[in-house]
C-alpha cells in the first residue's frame, strides 16, 4: 500500500506538470534525517525517513540510491540540504540488473538511442539508431552512468513507471527526469541495489 500511495503520489507531479518552485522549496530539508513527501502513511502523515550516511560517506557532489525492487530513486543534493524521491521504470528481470557503485558520467538534453546488440537480437524490430524526438525511448533528458549502456532517462512510455520493465536502464516521468537533471552533475555517486 505504501509504494502504490509513493507512486500514486509522484505520478501526479509527474502527469500534471512541471514541479513548481514551491514544490521544489517543499522537497528542502534544513537538517536532520532526510524525508520524502511522496511517502505518506495511511493515517497521512511521512512515514519513510532516509539518510544518506546509509549509503555514502560524504555527499560532497550530492548522491543517488536506486531501488530496483522499490523502483525508486532517492537524490540528496550536495550536503544533503535537499532530498528528492521519484518512482522509476525499472530492469524487468535480474539477467539486466546492474548492482553497486558507479556515478553520472555525463548529462545529454534530448539524446539520441541506439539499442545494443543483445537488445536488438531480443527485438530485431527496434531500429539501429533512433534520433531525439517524441518517439525516442529516453525522453528530453538522460544521465549516463559509468556502466555502459545503464542510464536514468525519460521516457515516451509514462505508464511504465513503477514496473519492472526496461533492459538495465531507470525510467523517469518527463517532468520528473528534468527537474533531477538540473540538480545533477557529472560525478554524482550512484549507488544500485
Amino acid at each position: 500500500m505504501k509504494r502504490f500511495l509513493s507512486v500514486l503520489v509522484a505520478a501526479a507531479v509527474g502527469w500534471f506538470g512541471t514541479a513548481s518552485a514551491q514544490t521544489i522549496e517543499a522537497m528542502s530539508v534544513a537538517s536532520g534525517p532526510q524525508m520524502s513527501l511522496g511517502m505518506l502513511s495511511a493515517e497521512g502523515g511521512i512515514s519513510e525517513r532516509r539518510d544518506w550516511r546509509d549509503y555514502f560517506d560524504s555527499i560532497s557532489r550530492g548522491g543517488i540510491v536506486i531501488s530496483i525492487d522499490d523502483a525508486r530513486l532517492s537524490y540528496w543534493s550536495p550536503g544533503g540540504e535537499r532530498f528528492m524521491e521519484f518512482p522509476i521504470g525499472a530492469p524487468k528481470a535480474e539477467e539486466f540488473e546492474r548492482t553497486g557503485r558507479t556515478q553520472v558520467v555525463r548529462k545529454t538534453r534530448n539524446p539520441d538511442w541506439t539499442p545494443t546488440a543483445s537488445m536488438r537480437q531480443r527485438d530485431p524490430s527496434l531500429p539501429a539508431y533512433m534520433e531525439p524526438g517524441p518517439r525516442n525511448p529516453l525522453g528530453t533528458r538522460a544521465m549516463y552512468l559509468g556502466w555502459p549502456a545503464y542510464l536514468i532517462h525519460g521516457t515516451n512510455a509514462p505508464m511504465t513507471i513503477g514496473r519492472k520493465v526496461s533492459s538495465g536502464c531507470f525510467r523517469m516521468f518527463p517532468q520528473h527526469v528534468e527537474l533531477l537533471y538540473e540538480f545533477v552533475e557529472p560525478g554524482t555517486p550512484v549507488y544500485v541495489h
